[in-house]
């Protein structure tokens, strides 16, 4: 029973670590979004429009770099955390892996 259990975990544990590896991809191509967008508006100063949702507004430049700077800060924020996640669940999903490891060939030999 515990070997099922167990298996069960390792399960969900591969399922977490392959979840936060595909969102912080996913947020990787936002940074890279981001940092394409600050390099379009480096060079000038005049007013641009800007994207929120399904929204066009028309702001300063230095707004919106303002805006995309505070997106990359937490974008960077997320994806480290999602990154020290993965290190955490891949050492357990180890540890778990090895004990029902060891769990299976304790049965086999009581068998």
């Amino acid at each position: 029973m515990e070997t099922g259990n167990g298996l069960q975990n390792i399960e969900k544990l591969g399922d977490t670590i392959i979840t936060s590896r595909k969102c912080a991809i996913l947020l990787d191509k936002k940074r890279n979004k981001c940092r394409e967008a600050l390099t379009a508006i480096k060079h000038n100063e005049k007013d641009h429009w800007m994207n929120f949702g399904n929204v066009f507004i028309k702001m300063a430049a230095e707004n919106i770099r303002s805006s995309i700077k505070q997106e990359q800060t937490n974008t960077d924020q997320r994806i480290n955390e999602l990154y020290e996640s993965i290190s955490v669940n891949t050492n357990l999903l180890q540890k778990c892996t090895e004990e029902n490891i060891q769990s299976i060939q304790n049965t086999i030999k009581l068998g």
